[in-house]
């Protein structure tokens, strides 16, 4: 491997210039195989195409948010009430899957969330919610784990990759599961 990797991006992101470079390192930071044990088992290493098109989707994910609003994948802490009123509930790792006029969709229990290639999002899990945006406070930033597919679609074809996103507190006023 070269000491320089250049990741191309297709024209329609928008959000990426049109070539990124990084070192080995960096990519191994986004895409450690640490967190890829189950696609290393099944197909062996990691491809570098694969570890590029991760860190590009981490670098897609890290620049859509300036931290003014917040935007898919982000975290969000969601506090709220049971059933019955009687306890206080806390999620403290919900996915926002995406945020509209109507407010920030979102899971409160989500399993680790699929990137497309275009950045959008798929998240499955329990409990979905519509948080207003207007009452959601940021509070910082997180590391998240995402996953998208390596090479193709197939038995654990996955390849995982890490981004910093920003982390919003939300309280709602309604009951929460």
């Amino acid at each position: 491997m070269s000491q320089f990797a250049t990741i191309r991006r297709s024209e329609s992101l928008g959000i990426l210039p049109k070539t990124v470079t990084a070192t080995p390192e960096e990519i191994e930071s986004q895409c450690p195989d640490s967190i890829n044990s189950s696609y290393i088992s099944e197909h062996g290493s990691v491809p570098l195409a694969a570890k590029e098109k991760c860190l590009r989707l981490a670098r897609m994910i890290e620049n859509s948010s300036s931290g003014d609003v917040p935007v898919a994948g982000d975290i969000i802490v969601c506090h709220g009430h049971n059933n019955s009123r009687a306890e206080s509930v806390t999620y403290p790792n919900g996915h926002i899957e995406r945020v509209g006029q109507d407010g920030a969709n979102c899971c409160v229990e989500p399993y680790q969330p699929f990137v497309f290639e275009d950045g959008t999002m798929s998240t499955s899990g329990g409990y979905w919610l519509t948080a207003e945006v207007a009452q959601m406070k940021l509070t910082g930033t997180s590391i998240k784990s995402f996953w998208t597919w390596g090479r193709l679609p197939c038995k654990s074809g996955g390849v995982s990759f890490l981004a910093t996103v920003h982390t919003w507190e939300y309280t709602n006023n309604d009951k929460i599961y």
